[in-house]
């Protein structure tokens, strides 16, 4: 877990969990769970924490559920025709990309692997204002209009480079997916701008899991000028 250096009135801890279900004593399938936890952050670090104490809370009930079941189903199958079964995993783990004296931003990647070695990646990204425990206001981590054009050539340009120098298998027409692909509720601060993230197998084959494009940190919005009434005419 990566965590600022900087000196702050509050502080992030990791906490951890892992559990190995087992069906009539095989394992078949391993948790591993870590969230963020913000400390002496008042009002608003607890409000944050609820937020990930459920995003927990919503992984852990689709693995030890839905998906528990379905590798005791495959175990069953690999008894029944002989093949060797594959304990199945899935993980929650983050960091912490980016933090100052009001801000905090949080990357999170829940994986699953189905025991075939192919692990899927779902990321979530949240930029916090601590001290009032909100999600930071759409303006300030996404350009507005008239600058997303210039954002998205960036952008395509920067995969494109990626794409030639075998860097990342992106598809032969990422560039014009990519408006659709990103979004504002998809990005995370970091020390060199902004990161924006286009979820698994949308830009790129699989294999290559979230692709993550950079950019500057927007622009702030503009305020339009009150033109002052007119003097009245004698």
């Amino acid at each position: 877990m990566k965590e600022s250096g900087l000196p702050q009135p509050w502080q992030v801890v990791w906490k951890k969990e892992t559990k190995q279900l087992k069906l009539r004593g095989e394992p078949v399938l391993s948790l591993d769970v870590s969230w963020p936890e913000i400390q002496r952050g008042g009002s608003g670090g607890r409000r944050v924490n609820r937020y990930y104490r459920q995003v927990v809370q919503t992984w852990r009930k689709r693995w030890e559920k839905e998906l528990y079941c379905r590798a005791c189903l495959e175990l069953a199958a690999c008894q029944e025709e002989g093949r060797v079964f594959h304990p199945w995993s899935a993980r929650l783990e983050g960091q912490v990309t980016f933090q100052d004296e009001e801000t905090i931003s949080v990357v999170m990647d829940a994986w699953e692997d189905w025991g075939d070695g192919r692990p899927l990646q779902v990321r979530t990204a949240d930029i916090w204002t601590v001290p009032d425990g909100r999600p930071l206001a759409k303006g300030r981590c996404w350009p507005e209009r008239k600058e997303r054009r210039k954002m998205f050539a960036a952008l395509a340009e920067q995969g494109e480079q990626r794409r030639n120098s075998g860097g990342c298998f992106l598809d032969p027409d990422f560039a014009k997916k990519l408006p659709k692909a990103l979004s504002w509720r998809r990005c995370a601060r970091i020390q060199e701008g902004m990161e924006y993230y286009v979820p698994q197998g949308v830009l790129a084959v699989p294999v290559e899991g979230v692709v993550a494009f950079q950019a500057p940190v927007p622009k702030p919005k503009e305020k339009k000028k009150k033109r002052k009434p007119l003097p009245p005419t004698k």
